[in-house]
């Protein structure tokens, strides 16, 4: 990117926000990234346009897949709990219903392979402890890999 982005500093509207995306002409990273804003009582629906991730970084929602799996997910913060991410297919279709105001960070990439949907729950996403003991402990951190190449489906 050419230019910082400081037009959120408090805060992204209702609704989806792109930040980037995958196929963008300049700095293009292969991944698109933007920011869902929804609150309390709205139900959101979409069949993914490509594969896409959605990490929920605040809220309590319940998500449906392919209206079939149902699943409730809950984070109050970012710091002190592990995450919770739908992650699908392109075509997927996937609706959150929210039992608060809820914000999720959206991540894409131009994948047309078919996979098994997954939801992460906290429970699935181990906290690495990093940095400890590095100087004076300012360094120390948690790691939390959702998914990767070892966890993920093959086709992902």
């Amino acid at each position: 990117m050419a230019l910082h982005i400081t037009d959120y500093r408090n805060g992204f509207q209702p609704g989806f926000t792109p930040i980037t995306s995958f196929d963008d002409a300049e700095d293009n990273t292969g991944i698109g990234f933007g920011v869902l804003k929804l609150r309390s009582g709205e139900r959101y629906e979409t069949a993914a346009e490509t594969e896409t991730a959605w990490l929920l970084m605040d809220g309590e929602v319940v998500v449906t897949i392919d209206e079939q799996t149902q699943a409730p997910l809950s984070r109050r913060s970012l710091f002190d709990e592990s995450p919770s991410c739908v992650h699908v297919a392109k075509g997927t279709k996937v609706s959150f219903s929210c039992e608060t105001d809820a914000e999720f960070t959206v991540h894409q990439t131009a994948n047309d392979k078919s996979f098994a949907p997954r939801i992460y729950q906290p429970a699935d996403v181990p906290n690495e402890h990093r940095g400890k003991g590095q100087v004076g402990d300012t360094c120390y951190r948690f790691v939390r890999t959702i998914f990767d190449r070892s966890k993920a489906d093959s086709s992902a």
